[in-house]
């Protein structure tokens, strides 16, 4: 295995050596220059990395062409935290993204839960839609905690943790379990 690994490396330097060589042969054939080319290539040990490359030929007083001047400079980190920030930038407009609809999915709940407790009045609690009218109030509500994961996760903020009923922590205690709503 390590000698296909050494095999890969000389066959992807070897390659480069190759695109270096065919680039340089058309600089001094056609005059024009390389700028700030930004390829791959390898460190001395071998490493994948990031260069600039400006290759311009080389001329005497009277524009003869007498060889090239070739520089490369390893930008392999700034590429990296090139993408570190456009990776935060993309994590900041999904959480601008997820804070809306956070937000849209907390002003529905709020209104049908409204309407719940507003048609929950009319009805005497034994009544079976008193009932069913209590599970969605149950579901809203828990439709709304998720919402606001979603708010505390888009504005990443800590969401606060505490105990969700005395009774429920006591049974939750002896079970070995603990209940926290978050």
């Amino acid at each position: 295995r390590m000698t296909e690994g050494i095999r890969g490396l000389a066959n992807a330097a070897r390659e480069l050596a190759q695109r270096f060589y065919d680039d340089e042969c058309k600089i001094l054939r056609t005059g024009e220059p390389i700028l700030d080319r930004e390829e791959p290539g390898i460190d001395r040990e071998g490493n994948p990395i990031c260069v600039s490359t400006t290759k311009v030929p080389l001329r005497d007083e009277h524009g003869h062409m007498l060889g090239l001047l070739g520089v490369s400079r390893n930008i392999t980190e700034r590429k990296k935290l090139q993408a570190e920030i456009l990776h935060g930038r993309k994590m900041e407009s999904l959480g601008v993204v997820v804070g809306g609809i956070s937000n849209d999915l907390n002003n529905l709940l709020t209104a049908i839960m409204g309407s719940i407790s507003l048609a929950k009045i009319y009805l005497p609690p034994e009544d079976p839609a008193f009932q069913r009218l209590t599970q969605a109030q149950d579901a809203c509500n828990n439709g709304k905690e998720i919402s606001n994961r979603l708010f505390h996760f888009a504005k990443g903020i800590e969401p606060v943790k505490k105990v969700v009923r005395e009774k429920k922590a006591e049974e939750a205690t002896r079970n070995g379990t603990i209940m926290v709503e978050m």
